[in-house]
């Protein structure tokens, strides 16, 4: 009610001040009558305004204030669409993020899967690797290597004695052995031979520790040599695995070379 009064008493002194300065300034000439009646006219309508405003409001917006609650109605209908709306997009990018998060963690443990089984893999190929490496060692024919070399002056010239000793334990085919001196060299080959003197050793030990025995032959033979003496080809079938003693005599001094089917590498040495 005291909000009732309020509303009058403001109409009435909008309208009054609005009405007192429209008589003083038509009394001192400052209006004409044209706008005294304008000022008049608008001092009773602000008044009016004032009093009357929640009829003016009613008339402006509807009857009862329908008009303004149906508008804040379909303000909430829309607003709680949107936000529904908005609620859903937001629960389907979720799952969307869940499925994508899902699939990389799947991912993750097939790559790790997959890391495992290539180690698994390339553990199996090393396996593999030195499985044929032993293979192709075993498969692999013996070689001799040359254990010791001995070279004295004699009588009628030189002597030299060459040991040779198997790799590793494995036994031997047909042996040729090819003993070649210069060309150049007035120095002849005069014998080739598996040594038969009993002042070589009977084994020697190897850099690792083991006893090589000098070995047996089947036969002892000749050596094939070249008319000019500069070449000498030795061949013979041993027995078992031991020692290869070879005996070469010659003229005077030379550069020899010594071949084998068995051996690792040539043979070269000075005889002087």
């Amino acid at each position: 009610m005291k909000g009732f009064r309020m509303k009058y008493v403001i109409a009435l002194l909008v309208g009054a001040n609005i009405l007192i300065l429209a008589v003083g300034l038509l009394l001192n000439k400052h209006i004409g009558s044209t706008a005294f009646s304008f000022l008049v006219l608008a001092a009773l309508a602000a008044g009016f305004g004032i009093a009357k405003h929640d009829i003016l409001k009613r008339l402006a917006l509807g009857i009862d204030g329908m008009a303004v609650e149906t508008a804040i109605d379909q303000i909430n209908l829309v607003k709680e669409k949107a936000v529904l709306e908005l609620e859903t997009q937001i629960a389907a990018q979720k799952g969307e993020i869940k499925l994508l998060i899902d699939n990389m963690n799947d991912a993750r443990e097939k790559l790790k899967e997959q890391e495992i089984s290539i180690s698994s893999l390339i553990e199996d190929a090393n396996e593999t690797k030195v499985a044929l490496e032993k293979v192709a060692a075993a498969a692999a024919p013996p070689q001799l290597v040359l254990r010791s070399k001995d070279v004295d002056a004699t009588e009628s010239g030189y002597r030299a004695v060459l040991i040779f000793g198997p790799a590793e334990n494995k036994p031997f085919g047909s042996l040729r052995f090819v003993a070649k001196i210069s060309s150049n060299s007035e120095t002849k080959i005069t014998a080739f031979t598996v040594s038969q003197n009993v002042s070589t050793p009977p084994f020697v030990i190897t850099a690792d520790g083991k006893k090589i025995s000098r070995g047996q032959y089947i036969y002892y033979p000749e050596a094939q040599l070249a008319a000019d003496g500069k070449t000498a080809i030795l061949n013979f079938v041993p027995m078992g695995v031991g020692l290869i003693v070879l005996e070469l005599k010659f003229t005077g001094p030379a550069d020899v070379e010594v071949l084998g089917n068995y051996l690792h590498e040539p043979v070269s040495f000075s005889v002087e």
